[in-house]
């Protein structure tokens, strides 16, 4: 009997353990077949070829299972009949169907009547003029077609036909068709036949592809494909055609029709090999439809599992999203990651099309900081890093790598909104020292657009960025962000709306202890005729988190000091009242209009991700015209024809960091006037023009009629001339004096004392003054700092002035002939330096200078149109 029972113990605990066994295993909630594993339009009387499919199945603990074909049960579907049919897939007791369209083809009619090409149908609308919505109008619509040579090129037709009943039959494939290829020579199309066409490309005329050779790369071809099958008595009314031509132009590349084909990008994934549709590495891709991109593909090792690295389920802890299944955010790759061997050109070329990623999932966590996470309930926000491109190249490869992106629309998975949710979406790209050449692209709703990084030594040739005729918009933190940038030119781009500024920019990995800006990598960015908007409130999810609310806060109140009015009293408060304003508008904050500001830029530390207080270098420059730029940057007669956000200024920086009040300067971008937020107490505002180079004259006529050189001009014609006259004047009178009969150590100390008084005067600091000293001189400073130390009691003072002494003993001395000339010479530019007309608010954009070692830029609106 205890036998019997022991048996039926054991008997119902196996039951009971396959019990929980089977109440344990997660069940299959949906499935669907991964996109491009599965052909789902084929024509009428075509096998449906199912031995690539694979099924993505989805369990009700959220995770997921790829299932290939070997695994799959298929069901039957008639290839004989015209129309949509449901093809039954089944994976173990769970099945779903997926519609196949089975569409006719030339043998179901007695007469083609009209063919098209859909590819050029999307290529010409999508260049097109959009009155529509001139977000979506390219600025550049003048490219033809560009096909790749490593794959056939299809033209994607499609046609109508009349069958032998009479009844009219629509989208037919497999067309027989005649093709006829035209070579552009000159300014004239040859046609090719015989051997001289078979030796450029390929032409399958029933499916009506292309496949170009490698003769044929670099040339412009002019195509006409028409019909073969085509009775003129049937042809359809409203001016449909049986034929079509086209310009194409053939480059060194891979025609891209679907995501599968889009994984050709990554070159660094070993898990995109079994997504690839070819093993050879490409020199380019080129867009031929549109794509859309989706979690189902791409490599499944960027989505956390449970076999992820560094995970585990505390992880769930700091989100209330699901962590399974959501994106790997890291700073270091992307979803595609492309290296770039030595020297190596990557073209990336749209014709037009887009490239569509808004239903591709969300980050959750931040990679460096899991504690981060997105959290709806609670408001909580990440800062997303990972990118949809990712493009680098080694920094000791001996010649630069270029990546070149052209013609493409863009589209992220992001919103422009406070939505916790959308701080997790995805960069679109990033480039590391690779040059990137991004031209006539359009992008909307990315965590952010472009990001370049600069953080290790480069090249002459290498980390030089240009983004030429591109639109951007809507993005979550920012459009542009430089983790340092060796060089970037934004040249006619519209960058408009984003949740801060529209660009941010970074001096990277500085030393801990760097109080100078000398260490680390800057940002040196030029902006030149682009339209740069972004008109916030301080109110967006970026302010809060990132610490830059109050900051914002700082700005607004400082709207007084344009506006010459006090914003409580309403009555003016002594300052100079100028009819600009920062207000760019108002929004309505629950009632309450706000003060909208179009905030353009921030320059800041890379050592934390929000706002820093460390001295940094750098610049952001925006010039108007192209002229201006060319001006600006000319070797032989460089003219200063923008003051832009220049931390490499160190007359204004020093002047900030030195500001015991904590002021905030804003410098005019047009003439590098500048007012600060303490003027009231410290009346340091940037003197006028004219009382610059009055005073100037005035202590250069009196010295000069102390020792007896003749005065030219006389005071009354000095007072008549305008400001550049005068300065022509001022710097004559320079020469006058060293070309004069005094002896050359009074004219030595006649510059010396100019020198002086233009400090206080005219200018802060003559570059090279120094180095035109001579060696009575350099022994007066010495003696004359050396007395003054012997009095001083306060030991920082003390330091300073051996430190100076260091410096004056480790001059070379000049001959008084040459110090003569070099100090002419330092005088006479430093004349030609002085802004005219420095007014604080004469610029379309305010720089602004922030004690705290952080730089911002704003544009400033007339009153009246704020």
């Amino acid at each position: 009997m205890k036998r019997v029972t022991k048996i039926l113990v054991s008997v119902l605990a196996i039951m009971c353990f396959g019990f929980v066994l089977s109440a344990c295993k997660p069940k299959i909630e949906s499935a669907q077949v991964k996109n491009g594993t599965l052909e789902t339009t084929i024509a009428k009387g075509e096998e449906l070829d199912t031995s690539k499919t694979i099924v993505i199945v989805n369990y009700s603990d959220n995770s997921t299972k790829e299932v290939e074909s070997k695994d799959l049960t298929f069901g039957e579907i008639d290839i004989n009949i015209v129309g949509t049919q449901k093809l039954k897939i089944t994976f173990e007791d769970y099945s779903f169907e997926v519609p196949i369209k089975v569409v006719a083809t030339e043998a179901d009619v007695s007469t083609i009547t009209s063919l098209n090409s859909r590819l050029l149908n999307e290529f010409n609308a999508n260049k097109s003029v959009r009155e529509d919505n001139k977000e979506m109008e390219f600025i550049d619509r003048t490219q033809i077609l560009q096909v790749g040579d490593d794959n056939p090129f299809n033209f994607r037709l499609f046609a109508s036909g009349i069958d032998g009943a009479g009844v009219r039959r629509t989208n037919i494939t497999r067309v027989r068709t005649n093709v006829k290829i035209e070579e552009k020579q000159g300014s004239n199309y040859v046609e090719l036949t015989g051997d001289n066409l078979n030796s450029i490309v390929e032409i399958d005329t029933v499916n009506t592809t292309l496949d170009f050779k490698e003769n044929a790369i670099g040339k412009t071809y002019r195509v006409t494909v028409s019909a073969v099958n085509v009775d003129e008595d049937y042809l359809e009314e409203g001016g449909a055609t049986t034929s079509f031509t086209t310009e194409l132009q053939v480059v060194d590349g891979y025609n891209v029709y679907n995501a599968k084909d889009l994984s050709l990008y990554d070159n660094v994934h070993s898990s995109y090999d079994a997504i690839k549709p070819t093993t050879q590495d490409v020199k380019a891709l080129i867009l031929q439809d549109n794509i859309i991109i989706t979690k189902d593909d791409v490599r499944k090792d960027a989505f956390w599992s449970e076999s992820s690295p560094n995970y585990s389920g505390s992880l769930s802890n700091y989100t209330d999203q699901t962590v399974i299944g959501s994106p790997i955010d890291t700073a270091d790759d992307g979803i595609y990651h492309r290296t770039l061997a030595d020297g190596e050109t990557f073209n990336f070329l749209g014709n037009y099309f887009t490239i569509d990623a808004k239903s591709f999932p969300k980050m959750v966590l931040e990679f460096a900081n899991p504690d981060h996470g997105v959290n709806v309930k609670e408001s909580g926000y990440m800062t997303a890093h990972l990118s949809l491109f990712y493009n680098d190249a080694l920094a000791s490869n001996p010649n630069a790598s270029t990546v070149n992106w052209s013609n493409i629309h863009f589209v992220g998975n992001g919103e422009l909104n406070a939505k916790p949710e959308n701080s997790g979406a995805i960069i679109l790209s990033k480039a590391k020292v690779v040059n990137f050449n991004a031209t006539n692209n359009i992008t909307h709703y990315f965590y952010i657009t472009n990001f370049f990084i600069y953080e290790e030594d480069l090249k002459a040739d290498q980390g030089n960025n240009v983004l030429l005729n591109c639109k951007a918009f809507k993005s979550y933190q920012t459009l542009i962000y430089t983790w340092g940038v060796k060089n970037l030119k934004i040249v006619n781009c519209e960058l408009r709306d984003a949740g801060g500024p529209v660009m941010i920019a970074d001096h990277c990995k500085q030393d801990d202890n760097d109080t100078t800006g000398t260490t680390g990598y800057t940002s040196s960015i030029d902006i030149i005729e682009s339209i740069l908007e972004s008109k916030v409130t301080g109110k967006e999810p970026w302010f809060t988190v990132y610490g830059a609310d109050s900051l914002f806060g700082q700005l607004t109140m400082a709207d007084q000091l344009f506006t010459g009015i006090d914003p409580i009293t309403g009555k003016p408060n002594g300052l100079p009242q100028n009819p600009v304003t920062m207000t760019a508008g108002y929004a309505n904050d629950n009632g309450t209009l706000v003060p909208k500001v179009n905030f353009v830029a921030v320059l800041k530390s890379g050592s934390n991700q929000g706002l820093t207080t460390k001295r940094i270098k750098g610049y952001i420059r925006v010039f108007e015209t192209q002229l201006d730029y060319d001006k600006f940057y000319s070797a032989e007669n460089p003219e200063k024809t923008t003051y832009g956000l220049d931390m490499t200024n160190i007359m204004m920086v020093d002047r900030v960091f030195n500001d015991p009040t904590e002021s905030i300067y804003f410098e005019s971008s047009k003439s590098g006037g500048y007012i600060n937020s303490n003027v009231g107490t410290n009346k340091d505002v940037t003197m006028q023009a004219d009382d610059k180079v009055n005073g100037l004259y005035a202590g250069i006529a009196e010295g000069m009629k102390e020792a007896g050189v003749t005065v030219t001009p006389t005071q009354e014609q000095f007072a008549s001339l305008n400001f550049e006259q005068k300065k022509d004047e001022i710097a004559q009178m320079i020469q006058g004096i060293s070309a004069s009969g005094l002896p050359v150590a009074n004219k030595i100390g006649f510059l010396g004392k100019i020198y002086e008084r233009a400090k206080n005067k005219a200018f802060k600091e003559i570059s090279g003054w120094d180095n035109a000293l001579t060696q009575v001189e350099i022994d007066g400073e010495i003696a004359r700092l050396t007395a003054l130390k012997e009095n001083e009691k306060e030991q920082s003072k003390i330091e300073k002035i051996d430190a100076r002494i260091k410096e004056l003993q480790g001059l070379t001395a000049l001959s008084e002939e040459e110090a003569l000339k070099w100090k002419t010479t330092n005088l006479v530019n430093a004349v030609a330096s002085i802004v005219p007309d420095a007014s604080y608010a004469d610029g379309k954009y305010s720089n602004i200078y922030i004690y705290n070692g952080m730089g911002a830029m704003i544009q400033m609106y007339p009153k009246t149109n704020a």
